[in-house]
Order: C-alpha cells, then sequence, then structure tokens
C-alpha cells in the first residue's frame, strides 16, 4: 500500500480518481461531491494491485485549511486506511488551522488529532483545530 500526493493536473489523476469524482454513492455517504477542484490538494491510497482504495484532500483559504472530499471504499475499511492518509494530510498542515466536517465514521478520527466538535448538522459534525494545534 501507499499513498501519493495529487493534484488535479497531474498527468495520473483521473486513472487515480475516476471512482471517486461525482459518485452519487460517496455523496450520500459523505454529504459532499468530490470535484477536481484546481487548488485542491488530494491524498491517493492505493493498494498492492494499483486500485485507488481511499483519498482525503485539503484545500487553502485564506485564514485557514479545509479538510474535505475523504472517504475508503466500504471493502477496504477497519484496516487503518484513513487514519494512515489522515497522518499524511496532516504532516501537510501541522501549524495552520483547519476546519472540517466529520461523518459519524470519521469523527472519533478528528477528535484524537486535538479537533473540537462546534456544531452538529444531522448526521454530520463540523470540527475545527487552532493555530498550532
Amino acid at each position: 500500500m501507499r499513498i501519493e500526493i495529487l493534484l488535479c493536473d497531474d498527468i495520473v489523476f483521473y486513472s487515480r480518481m475516476r471512482t471517486f469524482l461525482a459518485s452519487k454513492e460517496i455523496y450520500k455517504e459523505t454529504g459532499q461531491i468530490f470535484w477536481n477542484d484546481f487548488g485542491k490538494k488530494w491524498f491517493v491510497c492505493i493498494n498492492n494491485k494499483g486500485k485507488t482504495i481511499g483519498v482525503c484532500a485539503y484545500v487553502k483559504t485564506k485564514k485557514n485549511i479545509i479538510f474535505c472530499s475523504d472517504y475508503v471504499l466500504p471493502e477496504y475499511r477497519n484496516r487503518g486506511i484513513y487514519d494512515k492518509l489522515f497522518e499524511v494530510r496532516m504532516k501537510e498542515c501541522p501549524d495552520l488551522p483547519i476546519k472540517a466536517v466529520a461523518t459519524k465514521q470519521s469523527l472519533g478520527t478528528f477528535l484524537r488529532h486535538g479537533f473540537v466538535s462546534r456544531k452538529v448538522k444531522g448526521k454530520f459534525t463540523v470540527v475545527e483545530r487552532g493555530k498550532n494545534g
């Protein structure tokens, strides 16, 4: 298993991401549509057979970082893949304020990394981490 860091203009981006972009199934579960936005940095987990099995991303704004587009294929969950993706992404922005919307499945990972719950919206929780963690 390996993690690649990609931007949407990288030559392999669409071959790695085709399962995840604009997926109705992912939208139903996460409340997000995964778009190929310029400026979004993607973290892509690829198994030993070359299949993309999980992704996450972030976008920088003027004030903070927005963590977004987190997803691991159902048949690969509960194997530490999301935690590994999360940790690699965290290393990219260790001292910056971060905001995100967590699902019930991902909330524990955010809380373990120092995020604080700010608001619950249905089945999602808005979380944030201040500057310097």
